[in-house]
């Protein structure tokens, strides 16, 4: 290991990258993957007065669209710190707590 420090050491996939061959993690798709999609508030700080989801849902191939009305129906998940708060549904502020 030590004998590269200081020295270029050729990388093991330099050609395939160069060549633009090299497969990465969103080259690959498996069967019945579902994707998603996170909008966040256009805004910093104000109080959310409706969200409406028709045309979302309108759009082919789309299997929810989730808001925090439905998460306190029974859902449970989290994409960030418990200190902060994802699904925002009375008001949007700095903090993240509403």
């Amino acid at each position: 290991m030590m004998a590269s420090v200081g020295r270029s050491v050729p990388r093991a996939d330099a050609e395939s990258k160069v060549k633009g061959e090299a497969v990465y993690g969103v080259d690959f798709e498996l069967a019945r993957t579902l994707y998603a999609a996170l909008v966040r508030s256009p805004v910093a700080a104000g109080r959310i007065l409706a969200i409406r989801t028709a045309d979302a849902e309108a759009i082919p191939g789309v299997r929810a669209v989730v808001t925090a009305r439905r998460f306190s129906a029974g859902w449970h998940w989290t994409i960030s710190p418990s200190s902060q708060r994802t699904w925002c549904a009375t008001k949007v502020s700095r903090s993240a707590r509403s």
